[in-house]
């Protein structure tokens, strides 16, 4: 996940500070025969873990788990775990097996789960009814609290309107991503979905999440998301598909000012943000927030890291 915080509020979201200054040693697991040049730490247990770009599926297939880094300390110290899309693929086979895998570690009543990209290939994408059946606590559109914290939940998608061409942004999504491809619509005779599709669920989200972040609270706000809400933070690395990783929220933020928004999709540990302010040189600021990247990945393509 990428990780927006207010620096004043690290101790009050219960940041562990070792993941976030030795961002190599807060692995859950390594793979294979790559070993970290120093020892992994212990971490200390965190009231709510954020995980996206899980694809657990991927870790078991390669005889990998990406859980087994961290002790029964840890996991039962978890006032919560959110598991922010992308779970696995072929939801409807997998879901129930990777749910109970994560529920040797974390009671699965304390687990919640909304689903992004992944977890709608091979099944469709107006089928979220059948995922919530096959969760506990199904997380789409939703309001976890926890302690004097609210955590606002959806998958969000984009509006591909980040690089001032939309039409443009969405030809070229329709061409390169594989949601075009593996996911579908029950309710227009099972065709493959359009840009236009997850257009509309953005719409849905944002509205969702603007009338939530409306909603006053006693305590602070997290936005937890898949898809970003700031220009900027894939890094060069989506081959000028940014507009299908990230919307243009910045005015949302700086009009509900969340205490933070963590997000993911890009695979990518970077910095990113917006300098509303034009005060912080070092660190790109948002809102008064400054983010961090903390991204998961695939298996085999980086280590899994925590992110909190």
């Amino acid at each position: 996940m990428h990780d927006v915080f207010e620096g004043a509020h690290h101790d009050a979201l219960a940041v562990d500070t070792i993941a976030l200054q030795h961002d190599c040693h807060a692995m859950i697991a390594h793979l294979g025969e790559v070993e970290p040049a120093t020892p992994i730490p212990e971490m200390t247990p965190m009231p709510v873990l954020v995980l996206g770009d899980l694809h657990l599926d991927q870790w078991l297939e390669q005889g990998s788990d990406p859980f087994g880094g961290q002790g029964v300390a840890f996991w039962t110290g978890l006032d919560a775990l959110i598991i922010a899309g992308d779970l696995c693929d072929k939801p409807k086979v997998r879901w129930p097996t990777m749910l109970a895998h994560v529920g040797r570690y974390v009671s699965l009543d304390r687990a919640h789960v909304f689903p992004d990209n992944h977890d709608f290939y091979h099944h469709v994408l107006d089928g979220e009814a059948r995922l919530e059946d096959l969760s506990t606590h199904y997380a789409q559109k939703r309001q976890i609290v926890t302690g004097d914290t609210r955590f606002l939940c959806c998958t969000l998608w984009t509006d591909f309107a980040a690089g001032g061409d939309v039409s443009g942004a969405m030809a070229e999504a329709r061409q390169w991503m594989n949601y075009y491809r593996f996911i579908r619509m029950q309710g227009a005779k099972y065709r493959k979905i359009r840009p236009e599709d997850t257009r509309e669920v953005h719409r849905d989200h944002r509205a969702w999440l603007e009338s939530a972040l409306a909603t006053p609270f006693a305590g602070r706000t997290v936005v937890v998301t898949h898809h970003g809400p700031v220009p900027g933070v894939a890094d060069g690395k989506t081959l000028g598909l940014e507009p299908t990783y990230t919307s243009d929220l910045t005015a949302l933020i700086d009009r509900y000012q969340p205490d933070a928004w963590l997000f993911g999709h890009t695979h990518t540990h970077t910095h990113a943000g917006h300098d509303a302010a034009g005060t912080d040189p070092d660190r790109q600021r948002l809102a008064g927030l400054f983010g961090s990247c903390r991204g998961c990945g695939r298996a085999g393509q980086y280590p899994r890291r925590l992110a909190s």
